[in-house]
């Protein structure tokens, strides 16, 4: 029997969406049902907001529904499309950060796929892993000027977490999610350093003693977020061709876990042992081949 999938939906109007049929409450509440049925979710509850701007972050069923995030009674929430959640980027982001450290989904029926694909893919233009879109740039942008204000626009790594805290801007209270120290997941952070520089043991080594991915080891001891600096490369392109990098560097408001000259020593000791001579893949390959493992 299939496991059961309680979801949540949520609509909303603005002033301007008057006059669009298709926006209409009625029609939003069918297209979240026919998207659950299809889907094979079990709709429990819809929040109906009525006639509320999007950029208000003091929606009562909104924050009445996203009170019940931590306690996980719904696994995703359903919404027309992503401007019902939040028109005003920064709340949408913010908002959107807080489900995914609770594992829980945003689905847009318009697009008929879980939000965080596009925030990926968003985010991945922002640091200059894709081509730019109109829509990722101001997600670039955005990135950039949390970035000015020693804020990263993102999840945290390992050994931070999410602390949501009141600040008044222009004489209004906003959310803004600061980063500090989780004391249990810093520790494995420190400890991953201290073996990699001190006791010298290899990526591998360290993995299989901590039980921690490889993969996870590795980002942990290249990431500079660890003493205070974010980073991104920004990629120019003309013609689908890279024309210029722009390297940018910003500094973070946040405790830092790894002190620099420990982090320095990590990078200098991961260049010195990817140095392999000329031909030693070919040689070790041969003689596997002729000796077996």
């Amino acid at each position: 029997m299939k496991e059961p999938y309680p979801v949540v939906g949520y609509v909303r109007l603005s002033q301007e969406d008057r006059q669009k049929k298709d926006t209409s409450i009625e029609n939003q509440t069918k297209m979240i049902q026919d998207f659950c049925e299809k889907k094979g979710f079990d709709l429990i509850k819809i929040y109906n907001e009525g006639y509320v701007s999007g950029s208000d972050w003091k929606r009562k069923e909104f924050n009445e529904m996203l009170n019940l995030v931590p306690e996980k009674v719904f696994k995703a929430i359903i919404v027309k499309d992503d401007t019902r959640f939040a028109r005003d980027q920064e709340l949408f982001m913010t908002k959107l950060n807080d489900l995914i450290a609770y594992k829980i989904k945003l689905f847009s029926v318009y697009d008929d796929d879980y939000t965080l694909n596009k925030l990926i893919a968003g985010v991945k233009a922002a640091v200059g892993e894709d081509p730019v879109s109109k829509g990722n740039r101001s997600q670039r942008e955005m990135m950039v000027r949390k970035a000015k204000d020693g804020q990263f626009f993102g999840l945290p790594p390992t050994g931070f977490k999410i602390k949501k805290e009141i600040v008044i801007v222009n004489g209004k209270e906003k959310f803004v999610n600061n980063w500090v120290i989780d004391d249990e997941k810093a520790k494995v952070v420190k400890k991953i350093y201290k073996m990699f520089v001190n006791e010298q043991l290899k990526v591998e080594e360290i993995s299989a003693l901590l039980k921690v991915p490889k993969d996870t080891v590795y980002k942990i001891l290249t990431n500079k977020k660890y003493i205070g600096i974010f980073e991104y490369k920004q990629r120019e392109k003309l013609r689908g061709e890279v024309v210029n990098i722009t390297e940018n560097s910003y500094k973070l408001n946040y405790p830092n876990i790894i002190n620099k000259e420990l982090f320095d020593k990590a990078q200098t000791l991961k260049a010195e042992r990817s140095k392999i001579p000329p031909g030693y893949r070919r040689f070790k390959k041969e003689l596997l081949d002729k000796y077996g493992n």
